[in-house]
């Protein structure tokens, strides 16, 4: 058995920290041109915004469609 909200919050800290770490690296001066961290950068936020767009397509169903009883 696993305990899921324990794995998913040491998921979350980690991924956080790993966030904050590329966009620290992405805005400092001496490495502010440099493709490694801009192109790490780009890929989180890519797939924040397709997991994001997925999520809000599955909530926005709308209940209507549904058939009366």
């Amino acid at each position: 058995m696993f305990d899921a909200k324990a794995l998913r919050k040491d998921l979350f800290e980690t991924y956080a920290d790993f966030a904050e770490y590329i966009l620290a690296m992405a805005k400092a001066p001496a490495t502010k041109d440099e493709v490694q961290f801009n192109s790490v950068l780009n890929l989180l936020n890519t797939s924040r915004k397709y997991y994001a767009d997925m999520l809000a397509k599955r909530a926005a169903t709308p209940e209507d469609d549904a058939p009366a009883a």
